[in-house]
């Protein structure tokens, strides 16, 4: 990959109430009129892809993939996939290898451009855990024919909470996954934390060191599926995200609210992209009458959080916002009314 063409854009890699396929076609036009060109199907409540992995997917979900594969396509936007094989290094026999290809060969009917391997999210205090990891990677690079393949540890950030929820992470465990994998390929990375706040330039530098190559960030910003975050709306622009030079690449991870995402990944383009020559956020999906109210609650949303808004608060901010029937103001009460539920499933 030329060095003036890294990844960015989004990977859809959240837990928690999923997007619909339009929100996702969308996002086609959105990335390629912001300067991003990439965009990875992850979604954690996509079970066919993580837990049920050995499963195929039922025809109407594989049909959407391919038309939203389409799309992406059409707008010059690289198309991804984020395939979790949940715990199957834990079992890798002959007969997980036959499921394994069959789950592979209908991947592969997409022709995705990207293909991702996630290992993140599961057990990881077992024997010979980057070695088995290993020989699942170069199995699955063999029987796809995606241009770049991306892998992201089951330990992918300093964050003790990994350790606490994972177990203990193996000694050496990130040297030796790395330094077993191709040159070529990408190593996910959230930075200190899970959702970090920002990305020193230091940091970036010894993270690429330990990896032997400069990390691919999953930026876990806008995201708000956690037991905490889940209670806030971002629409503010990222902090410490002007770091092309020293990282392969950046994937934003956003909120449950496809709509409202985009203001913040406008933001992140501009960080992105202005010292890049590439154009500025141009494509809105939301009116200005809607994107003005939002930046007066803005703080609000950002710093109080629901649990911060009194009743009577939340009923005047919903009626601020009741004669708009456009996406991002739907979004914007649902969620006031408690209808984006934390999804225990995100154990971090």
């Amino acid at each position: 990959m030329a060095k003036n063409d890294q990844i960015t854009g989004v990977i859809e890699g959240f837990y928690g109430r999923q997007w619909s396929w339009q929100n996702r076609a969308d996002y086609a036009l959105f990335l390629a009129e912001n300067g991003f060109n990439s965009y990875i199907y992850a979604p954690k409540g996509d079970p066919w892809l993580r837990k049920q992995w050995r499963q195929l997917w039922p025809t109407d979900v594989l049909s959407s993939l391919s038309t939203l594969r389409a799309e992406y396509r059409r707008h010059n936007i690289r198309f991804g996939i984020g395939f979790s094989p949940y715990e199957l290094y834990v079992d890798f026999t002959p007969q997980s290898r036959t499921l394994l290809d069959a789950k592979l060969a209908q991947i592969e009917r997409l022709q995705p451009d990207i293909f991702c391997i996630l290992f993140d999210d599961m057990r990881g205090d077992l024997p010979q855990l980057a070695e088995t990891q290993l020989t699942i990677t170069h199995y699955i690079a063999n029987r796809t024919s995606a241009s770049h393949i991306v892998v992201c540890p089951t330990y992918y950030s300093d964050d003790p909470v990994l350790d606490q929820v994972f177990g203990q992470r193996p000694e050496n465990y990130l040297q030796q996954l790395s330094a077993g994998l191709d040159n070529a390929w990408d190593l996910f990375w959230t930075g200190d934390k899970v959702c970090s706040q920002g990305y020193e330039d230091d940091y970036l530098d010894d993270v690429a060191a330990r990896l032997g190559r400069k990390p691919l960030i999953w930026d876990n910003y806008p995201v708000n599926d956690g037991r905490l975050t889940s209670d806030f709306i971002h629409l503010a622009p990222p902090r410490q995200r002007s770091i092309l030079p020293r990282v392969s690449g950046l994937l934003a991870n956003p909120m449950n609210q496809p709509t409202l995402s985009t203001l913040p990944l406008q933001g992140l383009a501009k960080a992105l992209f202005t010292s890049h020559s590439k154009p500025l956020g141009v494509s809105r999906m939301m009116s200005l009458e809607c994107e003005k109210k939002l930046a007066h609650y803005a703080d609000r949303f950002q710093y109080d959080g629901l649990n911060g808004i009194d009743q009577a608060d939340r009923d005047n901010i919903i009626n601020a916002f009741k004669d708009l029937e456009e996406p991002a103001a739907v979004e914007l009460r649902q969620w006031m009314m408690g209808l984006y539920a934390f999804d225990p499933a995100c154990l971090t």
